[in-house]
């Protein structure tokens, strides 16, 4: 068997890519093969269930892509600087299949404690045979037994892994038959995996959303199983958390059952075809789990956007549960500060709307009082009825109501400026009795009938050749211009005009025209 210097073989490997470095140019078969024989005596010292203690760096599927397993090594760090271990799937589908799988194994020779591999459904004979890995062992080194040493040494790789006794890690899922951590533990190996078994269930197996228990798996081998059963398995094997790989996720990294599982994928825009990126979960000494995240290259530039993801592994509920309550505060800081902006915002608007509406009364209380003034004065101060105050009132669009109000507290702010009583500023309509006295002595009842101005003398022309003191504002009888029938001398003279008169009509000062004309 070749020595090998596993040191040397990095280096090689490293520089794979430069010009005139092609791998059949830099590796010979019998370094690998001699790789391949080493890496499977550690694997067959170490338990089947491979106990870690953390901080370790977990990272899913690879698929021989060569280029993004060197971003991973990059951004978290290169052999010893940082622990690793990768949960299978390692070949297959990807360009460079055989650069990924024998690096790989020269960091797990040379750091056997620090550097953690375990086996995928990709790493059997009856999968690899059809998906790549075999036509490229052909096309590149013309061998098959090149192939079937590494399917020798994938026999060996351990199937299960527990980080910091809280982590249960392997490449597919939980099984219906993992009753314990011991059954892990007593797994034999080289082993060809077989089905059903509970080998094939931990390469095979995926969450699936929306069921309960297991169910049989899409891809026609396993099982698919719910959230419930995985929170119950996690309580009786005594953990935190299920970390697997096995499918494409988007962000590189999803959750499942109530974050009781996690699915990490390691492959950044996968085959060629999917824009998904890649994911690194770091399990810190106190189980605190934090992403890095690996956005697809494009050209030569590498696009890597890092957050982290806190998860409390060891308390989980209840960081958990501060994490939400941290949410909940800010989002009720938040509403509370929004409620404000917008009742303060509201108080102005109806402020504005308040301040509109009333000069707006006001200005339709001025317009109102204008129209009955000229109309009063026309009809000789006649105060108008309250029917066709009402029919103002629609005219510029308010309330015969709001008018009523508005003068009322108007006649109010009047009588406490000047300090007069009310009882002199807003009269009453006078009553019938009044209007009978109205009647034996007009001139001191049309006085009280006239609202405004109190103190007002009016002077009654005579009839004829009193043009000049004629008042234009008023109109006689008939609604006559006083100014016109005067200036032009067509006054009418006193007597015979009794049937002529109209009693409905009041002159000047409230003379009732028929009494006028019949006591001649």
């Amino acid at each position: 068997m070749t020595r090998i210097d596993v040191d040397d073989l990095i280096l090689r490997l490293l520089s794979v890519g430069q010009p005139n470095k092609g791998l059949t140019k830099t590796v010979r078969e019998p370094e690998i093969a001699s790789l391949c024989h080493k890496a499977r005596e550690i694997f067959m010292a170490q338990p089947s269930l491979i106990e870690i203690d953390p901080p370790v760096r977990i990272c899913g599927d690879t698929h021989g892509q060569y280029g993004d397993l060197l971003r991973i090594f990059g951004r978290g760090g290169f052999p010893p600087l940082a622990n690793y271990l990768f949960l299978g799937d390692y070949v297959d589908r990807g360009p460079q299949n055989l650069e990924t799988i024998i690096l790989l194994f020269c960091y797990k020779v040379k750091f056997p404690n620090n550097f953690f591999l375990l086996r995928g459904n990709h790493e059997c004979a009856n999968v690899n045979r059809v998906y790549g890995f075999y036509e490229e062992c052909m096309r590149r080194f013309n061998s098959a037994q090149l192939w079937e040493i590494f399917q020798d040494t994938f026999q060996c790789m351990p199937l299960t892994a527990l980080v910091g006794e809280r982590i249960l890690c392997m490449h597919g899922g939980i099984s219906p038959q993992l009753k314990s951590l011991q059954q892990l533990r007593e797994i034999k190996r080289p082993t060809n995996i077989a089905s059903p078994s509970l080998e094939m269930d931990l390469l095979w197996a995926d969450p699936v959303i929306g069921i309960s228990g297991f169910q049989i798996n899409i891809r026609g081998a396993s099982f698919g199983f719910g959230s419930d059963i995985l929170a119950t398995l996690c309580k009786k094997l005594n953990i935190d958390m299920v970390a697997r790989a096995h499918q494409v996720v988007q962000d590189g990294y999803e959750f499942f059952g109530a974050r009781k599982c996690v699915t990490i994928f390691s492959a950044p825009h996968y085959c060629g075809q999917f824009d998904n990126a890649a994911a690194i979960m770091s399990v810190d000494q106190n189980l605190l789990c934090s992403f890095q995240i690996l956005r697809p290259t494009i050209g030569a530039a590498e696009i890597i956007t890092d957050y982290e993801l806190v998860v409390s592994v060891k308390h989980f509920r209840r960081e958990l549960a501060e994490t939400e309550m941290k949410s909940y505060g800010k989002i009720l800081i938040a509403s509370a500060v929004i409620a404000v902006l917008m009742t303060f915002i509201s108080l102005i608007i109806i402020l504005h709307i308040f301040i509109y509406m009333r000069w707006g009364i006001t200005r339709q209380l001025i317009l109102l009082n204008a129209k009955v003034c000229v109309l009063e004065s026309r009809l000789g101060t006649r105060q108008l009825s309250e029917e066709l105050q009402k029919k103002l009132c629609e005219e510029i669009g308010v309330t015969f109501k709001t008018i009523q109000n508005e003068r009322q507290k108007f006649a109010q702010e009047v009588v406490n400026e000047k300090n007069i009583p009310k009882s002199k500023t807003a009269q009453s309509p006078p009553s019938e009795k009044q209007i009978e006295e109205d009647k034996k002595a007009p001139v001191k009842a049309s006085r009280r009938s006239v609202v405004a101005p109190e103190q007002q003398i009016i002077k009654v022309p005579e009839i004829g050749g009193m043009a000049d003191q004629a008042d234009p504002k008023y109109q006689t009888l008939v609604g006559m211009d006083n100014e016109k029938i005067f200036v032009e001398k067509k006054a009418p003279t006193v007597g015979g005009m009794v049937n002529q008169a109209d009693p409905s009509y009041q002159t000047l000062v409230g003379m009732n025209n028929s009494n006028i004309f019949q006591e001649k």
